[in-house]
């Protein structure tokens, strides 16, 4: 009787292994040997999806976190190889005119904006996550439209679609904005250049952002300080969420000297 109980429970475990070959196998065919070595799943050389462009891994497509108006997200666009440097003078005022009508819904704010050579970095609020989707569609659209039209070309612009992180905390706050802000410096576009070394990166926010630890910028900006003189400033919204109208000061004001690293995603 003990011996009929340990059985029983022995058998509701782990499956026993079965001895001889995992399948069927049929006279005259040979077995083919697996790629990883053990004849089950897991890891095996050139599994998976490939990059779309070949070399960068692209932005999974997975269900987008929950989007509220009190946490801003941090929103990355990047660009295919082979079109010119986005601070050029023909894409530059096309990323204006994009942003323009991406801030024109009232449920969206795009409160800071870092413009590089193949890549743009947003700092956005939201409502919700449809309004979060329709402001960076419309955005998308725009630039990828107007700049093709421009360059008379036809194609992608975009490498794959735009990368969303949530800002839940004062830190995650105060980075982001740095990194932003900072970015043309990580690159090293503060480099090289004539004059006296600009505190800011014109092609960013930079020149209107207020918490600079070297204290608030001008009431009147010279020509030279804005990425496009002749159609004006790039155009954000004031932010209403507490984290990033004053929370992110809990942890100090930022010097705009940094230069960043690299984020980890």
């Amino acid at each position: 009787m003990a011996s009929t109980s340990r059985t029983r429970r022995s058998g509701g475990g782990a499956r026993a292994k079965r001895s001889g070959p995992a399948q069927l196998r049929l006279d005259g065919v040979t077995l083919r040997p697996p790629k990883n070595g053990t004849g089950h799943g897991g890891r095996r050389e050139g599994a998976g999806r490939k990059p779309k462009n070949g070399v960068r891994a692209g932005v999974p497509h997975a269900r987008r976190a929950a989007q509220t108006p009190d946490v801003p997200v941090h929103v990355t666009f990047r660009l295919v190889d082979g079109l010119p440097p986005l601070r050029d003078p023909i894409p530059a005022p096309v990323a204006q005119r994009a942003l323009l009508l991406a801030n024109r819904l009232e449920e969206l704010r795009v409160c800071h904006v870092s413009i590089q050579q193949n890549h743009v970095h947003l700092i956005v609020e939201a409502d919700d996550a449809s309004a979060l989707a329709r402001g960076m569609k419309r955005f998308a659209i725009s630039f990828a439209r107007n700049l093709n039209r421009e360059l008379g070309r036809d194609g992608d612009v975009f490498a794959d679609r735009y990368h969303v992180e949530r800002l839940e905390t004062p830190t995650q706050v105060r980075n982001a904005i740095a990194y932003v802000l900072g970015n043309w410096r990580k690159h090293g576009e503060d480099r090289g250049l004539a004059g006296p070394p600009p505190r800011t990166d014109r092609y960013s926010t930079g020149p209107f952002f207020d918490g600079w630890d070297t204290g608030p910028p001008p009431p009147v900006l010279l020509r030279k300080d804005l990425p496009f003189p002749d159609d004006g400033p790039l155009p954000i919204r004031f932010p209403r969420s507490w984290l990033l109208r004053t929370g992110w000061r809990r942890h100090g004001l930022i010097s705009p000297w940094h230069r960043p690293g690299g984020r980890r995603r």
